[in-house]
């Protein structure tokens, strides 16, 4: 029978030792060299013949409990008789010692030795080491602080991953809330960070353009990474912003990472529907959307309607696009498909007429990144949020604490579909 953790154990049938060893008189084992408030367990038949009375009062006196076991006969393989535990009632009022307490908690948090370097020293299990560690957080005999270095914000981020339901968020100390560009140039910096810390070999990234986009960019360093592929989500934009090209973007992009890019030879948006409609069934366009679709990890912007968002100083915010969109209810964007506050897509004019990966293909992406903030942009995060477009978010401190402020989290239901 294997000794029960952290306990003395004596196997015994008719007061005769089985497993330890040959003390024939349990009395005569000595209780006084047992450390206090340790269990010594005793294995006994249904008729047990043991000394009862005088082995509690032996205990007792040397501060012991003892565990009585209902046993019954088994035979081993080699045909000996053997006692096996089917039971064990645990004491009252069972405590750890104060001192092996401490004892733990000052060999594990301040000399650093591992559980099981504990259970061994003390020659206790490692599960009794780990429940008392746990008792001693419990009864606030262990305090854990960390200090937190200025400009972080962890309990924020924790607050915005339960709130929405996120894989992961990132808040940014910024100094510049009132700046879209300035804001843009601190989220890339620590979405360079972000990509950098999390991508693996044989990733596909996929990568849609913007201002933000262009700054995660221009702050990721060079480094090849085996394997790894990066695929345009999106079609361009117009010939007097190439620098935030998607097609340029994403070049740059793998060759920063020594990977293999796979460029969307389209435009972003086209002037009718009928003209989208043969792009998005081109054989080049449907390959590199075949890719997308198999992405692991995706990179987006998340976009407002104004006049200073990439797509009105593109100029494809044309006044009659604008009014129209906002008659919809719509708040913003991701990848040029617009939703209203609740992330439902509206289906406006615009929307057959955008050149990319069809929407319905973002959600299955394990990853999604959505890297934004700003003054102008917390009703369009907070939808997106809403619509799980995203589920890893970057963003300012101010624009976090607003969105944990509001009034409700993301919705329970896919987002990702048309409005009627």
């Amino acid at each position: 029978m294997a000794a029960i953790p952290g306990r003395i154990v004596l196997v015994l049938d008719d007061c005769h030792l089985i497993e330890a060893q040959a003390i024939h008189d349990p009395l005569a084992f000595p209780l006084e060299y047992l450390p206090p408030k340790m269990h010594l367990v005793i294995a006994t038949r249904e008729d047990p013949l043991l000394p009862v009375a005088r082995l509690r009062a032996s205990a007792s006196a040397n501060h012991l409990t003892i565990l009585f076991v209902c046993a019954t006969i088994g035979l081993c393989t080699n045909g000996q008789r053997r006692t096996i535990v089917q039971s064990v009632k645990e004491p009252m009022n069972s405590h750890a010692n104060p001192r092996l307490i401490v004892k733990i908690c000052k060999q594990y948090f301040e000399d650093e030795l591992t559980q099981q370097e504990i259970a061994d020293t003390l020659r206790i299990s490692r599960s009794t080491v780990s429940r008392i560690l746990s008792k001693a957080r419990d009864e606030q005999i262990v305090h854990i602080s960390i200090e937190v270095p200025a400009g972080l914000f962890p309990e924020l981020e924790r607050a915005l991953e339960h709130k929405f339901d996120l894989v992961e968020a990132v808040v940014v100390e910024t100094f510049n809330h009132d700046s879209p560009f300035g804001v843009a140039r601190e989220l890339g910096e620590v979405a360079a960070s972000y990509l950098e810390r999390t991508i693996r070999p044989h990733d596909i990234i996929g990568f849609a353009w913007g201002t933000t986009m262009k700054s995660l960019v221009d702050n990721l360093p060079s480094k090849t990474v085996p394997d790894v592929q990066v695929v345009q989500l999106n079609g361009g934009l117009t010939p007097h912003l190439t620098d935030l090209h998607a097609t340029a973007l994403t070049r740059d992009m793998a060759a920063r990472l020594g990977g293999e890019c796979y460029i969307l030879q389209a435009p972003g948006v086209v002037d009718d529907p009928h003209t989208q409609q043969m792009l998005m069934a081109d054989p080049q366009v449907t390959q590199v959307f075949e890719l997308a679709a198999q992405a692991n990890l995706a990179f987006i912007g998340i976009g407002n309607i104004s006049a200073e968002s990439l797509w009105g100083r593109a100029g494809l915010l044309t006044e009659e696009v604008t009014s129209e969109l906002k008659s919809l209810g719509a708040v913003g964007d991701v990848m040029s498909r617009y939703f209203d506050k609740d992330g439902v897509l509206v289906n406006s004019s615009l929307c057959g007429r955008v050149v990319g990966l069809p929407i319905e293909k973002l959600h299955p992406i394990p990853r999604r990144v959505g890297v934004a903030g700003g003054k102008n942009k917390f009703e369009a995060i907070l939808a997106a949020l809403r619509g799980k477009y995203v589920n890893i978010l970057i963003t300012d401190h101010l624009t976090a604490q607003k969105l944990v402020d509001s009034g409700n989290g993301a919705s329970t239901d896919q987002s990702i579909e048309s409005a009627e």
